[in-house]
């Protein structure tokens, strides 16, 4: 439902976008206690409520993408897999999640041998803490994308030289101000 939102979100339906993450969360936050505290399934209770919430939200995503409503619509004949392509656009950010959690694992293993469960629950509220100051990234490169893609399509270069400049001073001046 995530990958498939940023679909939603380039075709200027940020509201749809927005409902796609809403029903996922909210969702979650009512199966949650359900399995866990209800039907006493704990931590695998937990995970259950977050695969069927995930699951609501992607038949939403889908349903969306299908109907009338959208600019660029899912067929049934366009999804035929290009190898090619699905390794070109995808190894970079799957490389970088790779090593990402490659990082967090090596981490948390030196964190438990010598520091223990309290090093650890620190490092989690640490990087809760990096998540939390990098989100207005995030929002800011994601609103802006539809912006830029339609300057790219319609070949207006400069205009998207513009706004990447922009960005980039903008969220190298945020991200300066939020680490000092």
């Amino acid at each position: 439902s995530l990958g498939l939102n940023q679909i939603i979100n380039a075709q200027g339906f940020g509201t749809t976008g927005m409902l796609t993450v809403i029903i996922g969360a909210v969702l979650n936050l009512i199966l949650d206690p359900i399995f866990i505290f209800v039907l006493h399934m704990g931590v695998r209770g937990a995970a259950c409520a977050t695969v069927l919430s995930q699951f609501v939200s992607a038949l939403w995503t889908l349903r969306f993408l299908t109907g009338s409503k959208t600019l660029l619509r899912i067929r049934r004949q366009h999804l035929h897999l290009q190898k090619q392509k699905i390794l070109t656009l995808g190894l970079a950010g799957f490389t970088m999640n790779v090593t990402n959690s490659l990082v967090q694992v090596a981490c948390n293993s030196t964190l438990q041998i010598f520091g223990g469960d309290l090093y650890v629950g620190v490092m989690t509220v640490l990087n809760s803490v990096r998540e939390i100051i990098m989100l207005p990234v995030n929002g800011v490169t994601s609103s802006a994308q539809p912006v830029i893609s339609f300057n790219y399509g319609a070949a207006l270069l400069e205009r998207v030289r513009k706004a990447i400049v922009f960005l980039r001073g903008l969220l190298t001046a945020y991200s300066l101000l939020a680490w000092g």
